[in-house]
């Protein structure tokens, strides 16, 4: 007796958090479909890894911290099955990566009277990006926001200045 078998999903996406996914296996012939599943990834496990007839295989997975995705195959193999044995890719994404700060422009001359300036806050890098701005000056107020995560625009007031040339600094910080 002619025996088919039939692997749901192809192919896995899996995010980078620890999870579990399902593949189903159905019999689409007659006969009986004996199947078995393998897997040789350290960071994924299979339960369970045989059956008789139709069936579903639950994927455990762990954490992905890597900054970079990860790939492997499951294979299902049917015993005297057309079109076996099948490979399943899977691919966990990556962790969030590593963001990196850019403010521009990098200075900034204000003129002597009371006035604003502003600045960009941007990520240039991957993941996410949470910030902190402080001043070192008391003539200059940080208008808005002192924190927050992503792409931000930033603007500083400064008193006017009746003196000699003064410099000021915003930081910017990424914890």
């Amino acid at each position: 007796m002619p025996r088919d078998r039939s692997v749901t999903p192809a192919s896995l996406e899996l995010s980078a958090a620890a999870s579990t996914a399902t593949l189903t296996i159905a019999n689409t012939g007659t006969g009986t479909l004996n199947w078995s599943a393998a897997e040789s990834l350290d960071w994924l496990s299979l339960s369970p890894t045989s059956g008789t007839g139709s069936g579903t295989i639950t994927l455990t997975y762990q954490v992905n911290t890597g900054t970079s995705s990860r790939t492997g195959a499951i294979t299902v193999t049917g015993s005297g099955a057309s079109g076996s044995p099948q490979s399943i890719s899977v691919t966990q994404a990556a962790a969030g990566g590593t963001p990196v700060l850019s403010v521009t422009p990098a200075s900034q001359d204000a003129p002597a009277g009371s006035g604003m300036v502003t600045y960009e806050i941007a990520n240039t890098g991957t993941g996410t990006l949470s910030w902190t701005l402080s001043k070192d000056a008391s003539w200059l107020t940080i208008i808005g926001t002192t924190s927050g995560t992503g792409n931000a625009t930033m603007m500083i007031s400064h008193q006017a200045n009746t003196g000699a040339a003064r410099t000021g600094r915003n930081r910017q910080f990424c914890p």
